[in-house]
């Protein structure tokens, strides 16, 4: 989840917008539920996740246009092959994470088993930074107090809440429901964007967030927690 979900995210923002990121994040409701499906040998999920699903997706796309459109992410030939297949390699990756941590037999403190995993991801982004080469970028850098404030909080809220929260979800709110975050995350920056950046809130966000609202109501009505098959041909 974090060496191959997270880590392929950030490197691929170097070659494609962070628009058509999102759209390729929002993928992984999609994955989620199709692993759980197959991987745990669960019934089909029913045809009202799916469709909450292509909502979802919708939302975000209609939320990420303007960003594509002005950035020329829109069109084959103007999307990096390496970096799209770096997303996509990312939402398949976080997607079979969260799926085994639904069933994995991990620590029952949930600070523990979040603790172990940013343990485990961070020394793996570590030594992957050090074949890199980017070591020999640290002296360079310039750490100002915003971006100290930054880095404290996305590791009290971003990892010791949120992720915590995340694992939580996973155990007892099924891929689906959970998995909503995809689309929910993109809708949350841009209000935080015109709360406190000063950033333009237009109509075209307004209904991609109504989409996303839609998709997330429809997601939890229809979801119901899959009883296990007993062999396939059920």
């Amino acid at each position: 989840m974090l060496f191959g979900g997270n880590g392929c995210v950030v490197w691929a923002e170097r070659y494609v917008p962070s628009g058509l990121a999102a759209l390729f994040i929002a993928i992984v409701p999609l994955w989620m539920v199709l692993l759980e499906w197959w991987w745990h040998e669960t019934k089909r999920p029913s045809l009202g996740v799916f469709v909450g699903i292509g909502i979802g997706f919708l939302g975000v796309w209609l939320l990420m246009a303007p960003d594509l459109l002005r950035s020329g992410g829109v069109g084959a030939h103007h999307i990096h092959l390496g970096g799209a297949l770096l997303l996509l390699f990312a939402s398949f990756s976080w997607s079979i994470g969260s799926v085994c941590n639904r069933r994995a037999n991990l620590p029952k403190s949930p600070f523990l088993s979040t603790a172990m995993q940013m343990i485990g991801g961070g020394l793996l982004l570590i030594i992957m930074g050090l074949v890199k080469g980017e070591y020999a970028l640290y002296p360079t850098i310039n750490f100002s107090a915003k971006s100290i404030g930054a880095l404290i909080y996305l590791i009290m809220f971003g990892s010791l809440i949120a992720f915590t929260a995340y694992l939580w979800l996973l155990k007892n709110a099924g891929v689906a429901r959970t998995s909503t975050y995809a689309f929910v995350n993109p809708v949350v920056a841009i209000f935080l964007g015109w709360a406190f950046a000063g950033e333009k809130l237009d109509l075209q966000t307004a209904i991609a967030a109504f989409f996303v609202l839609v998709a997330v109501i429809v997601i939890t009505i229809y979801h119901k927690e899959p009883e296990k098959l007993v062999n396939r041909g059920v």
